[in-house]
């Protein structure tokens, strides 16, 4: 695994044509919205499910928590789960749509 130092977050960044939105606070981020199978236990087949992620620099959103009301190129949603990195560069913000 690749550990990046802040620096380099903005220059990953600047790309990116996502932005998000959080307590008007406007920036770049890496979104992915995808299927990957969950709960897959005993040798069952799992549940398909939709995961929606979008990766931050940590210290522009250094308080966001769960719950917390967010924009995604326009589109709204919820945060589920805020897990910070282990670069501590990024946290990457599981999401839900409103």
């Amino acid at each position: 695994m690749v550990f990046f130092e802040e620096a380099d977050i903005d220059t990953v960044l600047a790309d990116s044509p996502d932005v998000i939105t959080i307590a008007s606070v406007t920036e770049p981020c890496l979104f992915d919205d995808h299927e990957e199978i969950a709960l897959e236990q005993d040798g069952g087949g799992g549940q398909v499910v939709r995961v929606t992620v979008a990766q931050v620099k940590t210290t522009a959103f250094p308080n966001v928590k769960g719950d917390d009301p967010v924009q995604v190129n326009s589109i709204e949603y919820k945060v589920w789960r805020a897990l910070v990195q282990g670069d501590k560069a990024t946290t990457k913000l599981l999401l839900r749509k409103v």
